[in-house]
């Protein structure tokens, strides 16, 4: 936990603990709430560029991508500090879930904006979790969750999906 007594060795954890908690967290919303909409975007729009074919796949996980970013909008930082990793891990999910995902669909702009969109409300957690004192780790521990996460996800609908 980062105190005056005790200030972080670490230039982007003194920076992070500097930015306002309030503008982190409309930051992270708006990301959030955009990746989720350039994901669902680039599955529509992936259909109508092909009205011939029907991307299953690919709207599994832009839906799913889109779900965990929504999900993962709960104020996590009003739990009690006894949940404290597990709420920043589990808010880490939400970004980590559109960066991966949006790098499975980055040979589009859309699909590159959900990357974007991802990595911006991951940097704005990470400022938030900075100044709330919160174990700036399980923000790293969320975001190998969501890669793992996206994986499984991917492997579920090469195996089940479109056969």
């Amino acid at each position: 936990m980062l105190s005056a007594a005790t200030p972080a060795s670490n230039p982007l954890v003194r920076a992070a603990a500097r930015v306002p908690g309030a503008a982190s967290r409309t930051v992270l919303i708006a990301a959030q709430l955009a990746g989720a909409a350039f994901a669902i975007f680039y599955a529509y729009d992936q259909d109508t560029l092909f009205p011939d074919r029907h991307f299953a796949r690919v709207w599994l996980l832009a839906v799913v991508a889109a779900i965990f970013a929504l999900i993962t909008l709960v104020p996590w930082e009003r739990l009690p500090a006894r949940y404290a990793w597990i709420a920043t891990a589990f808010a880490a999910l939400g970004p980590s879930v559109l960066i991966f995902a949006g790098a499975n669909l980055a040979q589009r702009d859309s699909g590159m904006a959900v990357v974007v969109a991802g990595l911006v409300a991951l940097a704005a957690l990470f400022a938030l979790a900075s100044r709330l004192g919160r174990d700036r780790y399980a923000v790293a521990f969320g975001l190998f969750a969501g890669a793992g996460l996206v994986w499984l996800i991917s492997a579920i609908s090469v195996v089940f999906v479109d056969r």
